[in-house]
């Protein structure tokens, strides 16, 4: 997994930070009903911001 830094705006407080991870889907994932996502391979990418 990698994590990208795009913004940080320092005026506010606190401080926010927009971000992307990227990587791959290499092993298995739990989801939120309870159910695993075994691996796919596939390139994974989310967005966000945090404080």
């Amino acid at each position: 997994m990698r994590m990208t830094v795009w913004h940080t705006v320092l005026c506010t407080d606190p401080a926010v930070t927009e971000w992307l991870l990227t990587g791959t889907h290499t092993g298995p994932f739990l989801l939120p009903g309870g159910q695993v996502l075994e691996r796919t391979g596939r390139h994974v990418a989310i967005r966000g911001t945090s404080t």
